[in-house]
């Protein structure tokens, strides 16, 4: 799915409106009607909804949904602010029609005070249609002072398609007065902004409501940023052949684990297991070696020579098809003498680089990221490892922008793990995963994401179709986890036990 700017989504609508031979209006009624058909599971009968709406289409909306709500007999008060003399034509004729409707009560807003004499419990729902998508400067005077009352009156807002305040694809600033909702219910797709971690805050779980705007007014529109879903997975994801062999399948070598971290490589080497390679090597010191042997009979051993730290690579390496580093090694003049090696000893092999191999990039930026294999990287840095390597960021869409450069300059993916985790490709395309889990909010998950994404890419998979489908696989995996376990007790090796229902899902569909 097209991620598109505010200006593209306006264009679209309007498109969709000449194609379907419709009025904006009725463009309006249809979005507002959708909208009241996924906010009614979120009431009860005893419910009173207080609508804030600004004077624009938004605004329009929410009168729209204010008049729907009305006729079901809810007890609604609508709330208009006068922030402007204007007013949009399609607000105008919700306007009308709202005159004609039996409202609890209904108030313009012109000053602060007029919102003085409201009493709100917890079985008052607040509905914001104040300000929609095409927003570009920070709010002020009455529309702040109603934002500030908003977010301090009601324990539940639901915003109307995005939060009032908010911009859509460039960064607010903190000091930004912005509706903090509970729920948004955006409009046929998902913003830009709603990805970035600093406005979580502010859009609060959200859903797609399809809209029915036209698909070829959007696919007539240009974007870099787009959504992992199940169609781009499909179209990506190969079905396994039955008479192939072990070594169709591909051979992973992971470098991970250390005397203090011996979990990671664990947890490395499950999840390349259970990814679909035919051959997975771990090679770490002894001490992890022993347990690996325990856990998993199914993976061949490398035994590093040193005690505590691993402090060389295997020899011939071109029996991989791809190597992982990373998990669990430490950070250290070791570290530092193995990444430099395998780097100049890896020919054609796909590389997965994570944790502690980015650290050891961090601590010599200058002389690891020009020996970067282009066409053959990938990197999987979560937030902080990204900016110990590429430099501190204010807000994540900089940090997605330095991404994009990054990935464009060395050819190489980066999978900038985050609640919405970003894969940034070479070719300048960004592909945000939807489905945020707190569950997988726990030390080890980017090692089991690391082991499936090196898996995925000894097989026949691109650097960047295994790090799309590692990424989904790995999302869609803890989705069904969290079914059985409260995402407080998940566990990354719980993640593992659902990826075989994942591959079934995707070949089933």
């Amino acid at each position: 799915m097209k991620i598109l700017s505010a200006t593209q989504i306006k264009q679209v609508d309007n498109c969709s409106i000449l194609k379907q031979n419709i009025t904006s209006w009725e463009l309006m009624e249809r979005a507002a009607s959708r909208f009241v058909e996924n906010l009614l599971p979120l009431l009860n009968t005893n419910t009173s909804v207080y609508i804030f709406c600004g004077k624009g289409n938004n605004g329009g909306d929410g009168l729209a949904i204010a008049r729907m709500l009305s006729s079901k007999n809810f007890s609604v008060h609508l709330f208009i602010i006068q922030h402007t003399s204007t007013a949009s034509n399609d607000f105008l004729i919700n306007l009308e029609k709202i005159k004609h409707c039996n409202l609890a009560s209904f108030k313009e807003i012109f000053s602060i005070n007029d919102l003085s004499d409201i009493s709100i419990n917890d079985n008052h729902v607040c509905i914001d249609a104040i300000l929609g998508s095409g927003v570009n400067k920070p709010t002020s005077g009455i529309l702040q002072e109603c934002i500030h009352f908003i977010n301090q009156k009601f324990s539940s807002i639901i915003s109307v398609d995005v939060p009032s305040g908010l911009f859509l694809d460039i960064p607010n600033s903190p000091n930004d007065s912005i509706i903090k909702a509970t729920h948004t219910f955006t409009f046929q797709m998902p913003k830009l902004s709603f990805f970035f971690p600093e406005n979580n805050i502010y859009v609060g779980s959200w859903k797609i409501i399809d809209i029915e705007l036209s698909q070829e007014c959007i696919d007539e529109q240009a974007t870099h940023f787009f959504t992992i879903d199940s169609t781009l997975i499909r179209k990506i994801y190969q079905k396994r052949n039955h008479i192939k062999s072990k070594w169709d399948f591909g051979h992973t070598l992971l470098i991970a684990g250390s005397y203090q971290m011996p979990g990671a490589a664990l947890l490395c080497t499950n999840s390349a297991l259970r990814s679909g390679c035919g051959l997975v090597t771990l090679h770490s010191i002894a001490s992890v070696v022993s347990k690996a042997v325990q856990r998993f009979p199914e993976c061949i051993l490398s035994v590093d020579s040193a005690q505590d730290y691993i402090q060389s690579i295997p020899k011939n390496l071109n029996r991989y098809t791809s190597i992982a580093i990373g998990c669990g090694i430490g950070k250290n003049k070791h570290s530092h003498y193995v990444l430099s090696k395998l780097l100049q000893s890896i020919t054609n092999q796909k590389l997965v680089i994570d944790a502690d191999g980015l650290n050891t990039i961090a601590n010599d930026v200058n002389f690891f990221l020009p020996q970067l294999p282009s066409h053959q990287t990938i990197l999987t840095p979560h937030i902080k490892e990204f900016d110990r390597i590429f430099g501190h960021h204010t807000t994540h869409f900089d940090r997605i922008q330095t991404a994009l450069r990054i990935a464009q300059e060395k050819k190489i993916v980066i999978v900038l793990k985050s609640p919405y985790t970003a894969v940034i490709l070479p070719s300048g395309q960004v592909y945000f995963n939807t489905i945020a889990n707190s569950g997988l909010a726990k030390g080890g998950s980017g090692d089991v994401l690391a082991g499936l994404i090196a898996g995925l890419c000894a097989k026949s998979y691109s650097i960047e179709n295994a790090a799309l489908l590692g990424v989904y696989i790995h999302s869609i995996a803890a989705k069904k986890a969290i079914e059985n376990f409260h995402p407080a007790t998940l566990l990354p090796s719980d993640v593992v036990q659902y990826f075989s229902s994942v591959f079934y899902e995707v070949e089933n569909e």
